[in-house]
């Protein structure tokens, strides 16, 4: 007779079993769902519409009004815009009213991070001026007050991840309209298709339409209310709402318009 113990058996797991217990307890396949679950989401309407929002930052917005000129007596227009518009090199400047009309030389008014000649070549928040003193009252080089820097560390941030944010959505857009395509291909119907396309292309023509109006009538109200800093901060506020709302409805627009086709 043996005096070795006998081996107590191993139990065996089942499969489905043994793949929960792995990890921190989900299964490949609640993983697989949840991340697909997540990416559905990704492409939601109102999430693209915040996306799409993103190209406030490189529309320009007329100003409603007319501002005093140059020379006495006479009224200049201006626009605002967040990408440069004066030509220089390596431009450190963030948000630009811009005369129009001025020509190859640029004329306005601009909210700029860099040396500043006036403080002794220091870096920092200031505004440069050409030709729209009479306009704005800020005279070249003038120190930027708290806010104003604060409105320029923001825009400097927000601009790059509004522009990535516009490129992914306009590649998610690209990706459901290739899906409904392909889905079309499978089953020879196509309506499913047509109705995805006028949906992505309403939305976007809608959130171009939003961001322009928006930008101009915020920029516009600004300036009446709080100067060249209100022309900023109401331009890319409105950009931004008038960019989300442009989007959800023209989406809906766009729906709706492929149904009498």
């Amino acid at each position: 007779m043996s005096d070795k113990s006998p081996k107590t058996p191993t139990p065996v797991v089942p499969q489905q079993e043994a793949e929960t217990s792995q990890g921190n307890g989900m299964s490949w396949d609640s993983n697989q769902e949840a991340m697909q679950q997540l990416f559905q989401r990704q492409k939601t309407t109102p999430v693209q519409a915040a996306r799409a929002s993103g190209m406030w930052q490189d529309l320009s917005y007329p100003l409603l009004q007319d501002m005093p000129g140059s020379q006495k007596g006479a009224t200049d227009n201006y626009n605002l815009s967040f990408r440069d518009k004066s030509g220089f090199k390596d431009p450190t400047s963030h948000a630009y009213l811009n005369k129009a009309g001025g020509g190859k030389n640029w004329k306005g008014l601009r909210l700029d991070h860099g040396p500043n000649v006036k403080s002794g070549g220091q870096t920092n928040w200031h505004w440069n001026q050409k030709g729209s003193m009479n306009a704005f009252g800020q005279a070249d080089h003038a120190l930027a007050n708290p806010a104003a820097a604060r409105t320029g560390s923001i825009l400097r941030a927000m601009k790059p991840l509004s522009r990535g944010a516009m490129i992914v959505g306009a590649g998610m857009d690209a990706y459901s309209l290739g899906s409904e395509a392909h889905q079309s291909m499978q089953t020879g119907e196509w309506d499913n298709t047509i109705e995805k396309g006028s949906e992505i292309a309403g939305g976007w023509a809608g959130a171009y339409a939003g961001a322009k109006g928006g930008g101009m009538l915020g920029a516009s109200i600004g300036t009446v209310v709080g100067g060249p800093l209100g022309t900023v901060v109401g331009g890319a506020l409105g950009g931004i709402a008038g960019g989300v709302g442009g989007y959800l409805a023209g989406s809906s627009l766009g729906k709706w318009a492929s149904g009498l086709w």
